[in-house]
């Protein structure tokens, strides 16, 4: 794949997005229809797969938060083609996987995206074929490593801080997957979600850390996740605080021996 042309006017092109995902948001808050509106002007304005995916993943969180059924909204519209080519459709079928991505569908989702053939799984864009990992790793099945592997051997997609959020929230899903906490800590260490932190890649990284039994640097890296996330987002908030206290647990457990950290073998 080549990288998508530079637009002209950079700064422009990020407030229209910004538009949209504001109108997006507010259709959601009127419990009106907004998947529609918003997969429409997305392909009026021909967005990229990477300006869709950030979207698209914004505004499916915030319709998660509010109670909204993105993915069974989906099912009452017209359903996208068993092609994931058409860029008309990307919006749709972005949506709907981060919907079930966001439930833990990893089964759903399995089915949904390999009933399509091989051939159009490969043809998609990279946020949807780090779905198709995603639904592979998030089940512990070894076969989605290799899929994350040629995955992030595209520059593009390795490059794409969406798609490495989720890949990365595959892995930690997949809690029996071999070499699972030095896979995270890979991944979260790309230049996407490094520069500048990022608090998810950061809870992602304190729990592969903990899994380590590397609690003091654990503890430190869910700190730094806190101090990382925005005012407001009080659901994310719960998840960092519940990380901190599965560590801290760990830490009490280990006080009265000498605590062994084991080396980071990436």
């Amino acid at each position: 794949m080549t990288a998508p042309p530079a637009r002209p006017d950079e700064p422009a092109r990020a407030r229209a997005l910004t538009s949209l995902g504001t109108a997006a948001r507010s259709r959601i808050d009127a419990a009106a229809d907004w998947i529609t509106p918003l997969a429409d002007d997305l392909d009026r304005i021909g967005a990229t797969w990477q300006e869709s995916a950030q979207v698209c993943s914004a505004t499916a969180w915030h319709a998660r938060r509010v109670g909204r059924d993105t993915a069974g909204e989906l099912a009452e519209i017209e359903a996208p083609p068993r092609s994931f080519t058409e860029p008309r459709w990307r919006p749709r079928w972005h949506l709907y996987c981060t919907a079930l991505r966001f439930d833990f569908r990893c089964r759903a989702l399995d089915t949904a995206l390999h009933g399509a053939s091989p051939l159009d799984v490969e043809s998609a864009d990279p946020y949807i074929r780090a779905h198709t990992a995603f639904a592979v790793l998030g089940q512990s099945k070894p076969a989605g490593l290799t899929m994350l592997d040629r995955l992030l051997a595209d520059p593009e997609a390795a490059g794409s801080r969406e798609v490495l959020h989720v890949v990365l929230h595959g892995l930690w899903l997949g809690h029996l997957l071999p070499h699972r906490p030095q896979r995270i800590l890979r991944v979260a260490s790309l230049g996407p979600l490094a520069r500048p932190a990022d608090p998810i890649a950061l809870m992602r990284t304190a729990a592969a850390l903990r899994q380590l039994g590397r609690y003091r640097a654990a503890l430190a890296t869910i700190d730094d996740a806190i101090d990382a996330l925005p005012a407001g987002d009080a659901t994310v908030h719960a998840d960092l605080v519940r990380e901190r206290t599965l560590i801290t647990t760990a830490l009490d457990l280990t006080r009265d021996r000498p605590l062994v950290e084991e080396p980071d073998t990436q």
